[in-house]
């Protein structure tokens, strides 16, 4: 095997290593893909997965398949210490192609917390990061719909609505059952929240058309928000109907307010027994919200037949408390929004400072280089005024050098006719005086004489005298006044 061989088998070799997928692990794929139709079942199994015999990679992975199957089952996120791990992680490793989707899982995790500034800053940076990447329809409507779900909880109903109708409208897109009966829910509970009535039933009418028997947990979802607008419209024999059933079909986690939604309906129907036993089983649920739905059902005016005068008093011991944690619950989210709006105005400020710095340091660098551009173009200025001088001084040398063999031509065919002795007759000189003098050497003398003229004319700082030229051959006196000279 010749070297090129080598080396080509090498960086084949290094390229299939590099395609090959980034866990060994096969049954962490084989989770998530679980969590669409049965994310409970998901979780379970890999809170089974030992994470010791894990690589590192793989460890990472778990996180983020931890965070995201825990979220998928409706499991509140209390602390977000994981996902940062997994936003560190993926940042390096954005090959994975699990960053967005982490971007994403972080805005949840904040969303759930309460740190609401936080969470829609993470959930724009997911929809920057998937930017017009293809595949990723299902991600940027679960975006845009939790955005426009962050906006409704801060009462900003007429801000989410366009959020969630862009998630609707991709859902449609995709064709993706599920989400478009989610963003349906959605988009009805933001009007019923503003007090449009007519509006939510409609929307929740078409979820339940969509989801009929195969979503039954959907389906029991719309028709016990149907039931609640009913029952505040005062359409309580169409609300007993719709609520029929709500509690048993209902998904775990919002079935202690689809038990609060039936008791209120069978207290406005009369049926204050089953009232008074939906209200009891909210009472000892764990969750401050369902019972404080219970106490606030066990206290209304309608109920004070069924509930006992000594166990009065300590129901609305309960319910004072209930409120009171409540209401410093809401004081302290409303600090955590504080902050995160001080120090999302502070980042702001940095950011237009900074700016600022680099707008000043673009102009500083374009002056330096339009002064750099004239300089150049000055120097380029001297320097061709210097070639045409030289160009000029070359074609007087030219014309020098045309006249000395012109001259010298003239000379070879008219040479000097002496005796014999080496001197001449008188007759001889005398034709030779009356002979006419060469006018082309003539003509070129005075054309060199004039050129050397405007040359030395031209040329500043000239303080040198110009001497008299002579060359062989004149008939001026210049000649004849120095011996030295004429001897030349």
């Amino acid at each position: 095997m010749n070297l090129k061989t080598l080396i080509a088998s090498l960086l084949i070799t290094f390229a299939l290593y590099g395609c090959r997928p980034q866990t060994d692990n096969e049954l962490l794929p084989d989770i998530e893909s679980m969590c669409r139709n049965n994310p409970e079942a998901a979780l379970d199994s890999l809170n089974a997965v030992d994470r010791n015999s894990l690589k590192q990679a793989d460890r990472h992975y778990l996180d983020f398949l931890m965070v995201k199957l825990s979220d998928k089952a409706y499991v509140r996120h209390t602390s977000d210490s994981m996902i940062l791990r997994v936003l560190d992680y993926e940042s390096s490793h954005k090959g994975n192609g699990r960053y967005p989707e982490a971007l994403y899982y972080a805005g949840r995790v904040y969303s759930d917390i309460g740190d609401y500034p936080r969470a829609l800053s993470y959930f724009k940076k997911a929809q920057d990061a998937i930017g017009e990447e293809p595949g990723a329809s299902e991600l940027k409507a679960n975006i845009s719909s939790q955005y426009g779900r962050l906006l409704a909880q801060l009462n900003l109903y007429n801000e989410a609505i366009p959020h969630i109708r862009a998630a609707l409208e991709t859902g449609k897109a995709a064709n993706d059952t599920i989400n478009i009966i989610n963003d349906l829910q959605l988009l009805a509970g933001i009007y019923l929240s503003d007090g449009d009535y007519d509006a939510a039933r409609q929307l929740f009418g078409e979820a339940l058309t969509l989801a009929g028997e195969k979503y039954p947990r959907h389906a029991a979802k719309s028709r016990m928000y149907i039931a609640s607008i009913k029952n505040i419209t005062h359409q309580t024999d169409s609300a007993l109907l719709f609520a029929r059933g709500i509690v048993e079909e209902a998904h775990p986690a919002a079935r202690d307010y689809a038990m609060s939604v039936a008791a209120n309906i069978y207290l406005a129907a009369g049926l204050k027994d089953c009232a008074y036993m939906y209200a009891r089983q909210l009472t000892m649920r764990p969750d401050s919200i369902s019972k404080e739905m219970g106490y606030d059902l066990l206290l209304d005016p309608d109920m004070d037949a069924l509930v006992a005068t000594d166990s009065l008093r300590r129901y609305i011991y309960e319910y004072h408390r209930l409120l009171k944690s409540r209401f410093n619950k809401n004081r302290a989210e409303l600090a955590i929004t504080q902050q995160s709006i001080y120090n999302y105005d502070l980042h702001v400020r940095e950011k237009e400072q900074t700016e600022q710095a680099n707008r000043r340091l673009t102009a500083a660098v374009m002056w330096l280089i339009m002064l750099a551009a004239v300089m150049s173009c000055v120097i380029l200025l001297f320097r061709n005024r210097n070639k045409t001088r030289i160009i000029q001084l070359q074609q007087a040398l030219s014309n020098i050098s045309i006249l000395k063999a012109e001259l010298e031509r003239r000379n070879a065919i008219t040479p000097d006719t002496r005796g014999e002795t080496g001197g001449e007759t008188s007759a001889e000189a005398g034709l030779r005086s009356r002979q006419p003098q060469n006018p082309i050497a003539k003509d070129l003398r005075e054309r060199l004489q004039q050129e050397l003229l405007q040359l030395y004319s031209r040329t500043p700082g000239n303080r040198i005298p110009l001497p008299k030229i002579c060359v062989k051959g004149c008939s001026r006196n210049c000649c004849n006044s120095t011996p030295e000279r004429r001897a030349t």
